[in-house]
Formats: C-alpha cells, structure tokens, sequence
C-alpha cells in the first residue's frame, strides 16, 4: 500500500491522554493494559483519516494561513506556464518543503477548529472533547508536483497520480481563479495529508453509508460482532453521523462510527473484480490465516465462513474460527 507521507498525529487533553504524539507508519501499533485507551486513539487515527476531508469550509476562507496557499498555487502554476513558454511538453511545478508545511498549517488550522465537531461525529456524543489536535513534523519521501493540463488535453482536476496533482490550464493561459482555485488548494492540501491511504477528497459524502476507499476498523471484539452483526446491522444502516450538523440530530447507537462503518461493510457484497489490494489479501490469507475467508449471499444479508487450508471443504463460521480452531 503506498504511503508517501508522513507526519505525527499531536492531540492534548482527550479521554485519559494529557498529551500523546502518534507517528504515522504503514505499520503502527497501539500496545497496552485494558483501559489505557488504544481504542479511543485508534478511533481517533481513523477518524482523521476517514473524516478529515470534512473539514474543509464550503465557502472559500479569508484566513492568513489560507491566502498563503492561495499564494503559493498561483505562483506554482506560474513557474510551471513559464516552463510551457519555454517550449516544455509537460509543464509542471515541484512543491517545495516550504510549500508543502504552508497546506499543513491551514489544515491544522482546520483541525483545531473543528477538533470537538471531529469528536462528536467519532463518539457519537459530545461530552468527548479534544484540547488540541494537529499534524506535526509532516515530510514526504519523494516531493509532490502540480502538473498543468494544456488546452490539448481534457480540462480537469485529479489528484490520481501517487506524486502529482494534475491541474487545468485555462484558455489563452488563464490561470485558475475563485471556486476553482479553492478546489485546487484543497485537493492539494488532502493529497499532501492523506495521499492514497484515504478516500478521495471529493468522493461521495453519505452521512450513514462508507464511502469507496474508506480505512476499514476491524473492532477488537470480532467473535460478538460476527455473533450479532445481522441484528446489529439494520440499525447501523439507520445511523446519523453525530455531529454533521446543527439540524441534524446525534446518534442513538451505542457504537463509535467506525464501528459502525466496519458493520456496513460486512452486510455489502463482495466484489473482487478490479479491487485494489486483492493480491496483499490474499496474501494475509494465505501466510497468517493459513486459509481463506467465503463470503455467501444466499440471504439477505452476506454470510462468512472460514476455510481453513488442508480441511477439505471444512467450513467453519467465523464466530467459531477465534476460539475453537488452533492456528
């Protein structure tokens, strides 16, 4: 999976952590004793990166850390028309160390200012607050591009690329202006954050249903949820996101959204045709599960059973698999 980014989750003041610093690796684990709160740091990691892009204000700010990206686009956009003048076939910008921390500072401006919204949506109530949350010592491993598509090409945004964010020339070479440029440094300023670990900044936004490219949680307690899911799901589907607006009122669920979530995507089926990431699943099959997991719809709501290697046809429910199967 690819991860370009890197930088340190810094929260204060939240559940039982005064201050805590998580630094983000493709590989990062919570250890501890019962209670010490892995689960509401983990929820929270999720959150940030399942909900982050929610931040982002509908209206174009006016803010001094915003206008400073609204600078730096323009004149990143600029090196790379002087590069098209020049007579270069794929006139593009790099983003410098300095230019990447001016997004990240109008992102941790964000943040802060919605950490307790971030929270309430989160927990499902909001008496979980956060006394400060941002993303320190932020770096990328190869550095981002901005690359201009001239009128020979299709005039669009995306941000598809692992280490571009590809922007459109306007005709006579009209650089962007209002709610495009807003766009432009707010798909930059996700890509920097999230790159390819999260959903696309301007991917669907469902309030009770996940949405493509969503982290998945696995909660700690599998065997009871694979127990209960298909009574539980029902009301997962029902859920309001707490805290997405004035008007809309909290969640009535017991669970933490990414709970939740996790309860949605076992009651979709399953579609293996062009999924990313099919060849590493099959890989943890394989090597830590030393067998594979079926997914079945011959009812209404999707059936799982584990296979385990060397047993025939053997199938086992899931529920099952943690407790009475020796690995």
């Amino acid at each position: 999976m690819p991860m370009h980014q890197r930088w340190t989750l810094h929260v204060e003041q939240f559940a039982r952590f005064q201050q805590a610093d998580i630094e983000l690796r493709p590989l990062t684990l919570f250890v501890g004793e019962n209670n010490s709160g892995k689960s509401y740091m983990a929820t929270l990691l999720w959150g940030l990166l399942a909900l982050g892009r929610t931040v982002f204000p509908t209206a174009t700010p006016t803010t001094k850390a915003y206008k400073t990206c609204q600078s730096r686009l323009m004149g990143l956009m600029g090196a790379a028309v002087q590069k098209l003048h020049q007579g270069s076939r794929q006139p593009e910008a790099v983003l410098s160390t300095q230019d990447q921390q001016c997004f990240i500072d109008w992102f941790n401006e964000l943040l802060q200012q919605n950490r307790n919204k971030l929270a309430a949506r989160l927990f499902g109530d909001d008496a979980i607050t956060i006394g400060r949350l941002s993303l320190d010592n932020y770096h990328r491993h190869k550095a981002l591009r901005i690359k201009l598509e001239t009128s020979s090409t299709p005039a669009r945004m995306s941000a598809r690329a692992e280490h571009s964010v590809r922007l459109p020339l306007l005709e006579e070479g009209n650089l962007l202006k209002g709610p495009d440029q807003y766009r432009a440094v707010c798909m930059i300023t996700w890509k920097l954050v999230a790159g390819d670990i999260s959903v696309p900044l301007f991917g669907p936004r469902s309030a009770t249903r996940r949405s493509d490219g969503e982290p998945l949680f696995l909660p700690a307690s599998r065997t009871g949820f694979m127990l209960a899911y298909r009574s539980l799901v029902g009301d997962a589907f029902s859920l309001f996101d707490a805290g997405l607006g004035d008007d809309e009122e909290a969640s009535a669920s017991e669970f933490t959204l990414p709970v939740v979530r996790f309860l949605q995507a076992l009651a979709e089926p399953g579609n293996k045709q062009g999924a990313r990431y099919t060849a590493l699943a099959q890989w943890l099959e394989h090597e830590l599960l030393k067998g594979q997991v079926e997914q079945t719809t011959a009812g209404p709501l999707p059936s799982y059973h584990y296979l385990p290697e060397g047993a025939g046809s053997r199938r086992l429910p899931m529920y099952l698999t943690s407790s009475l199967w020796p690995s």
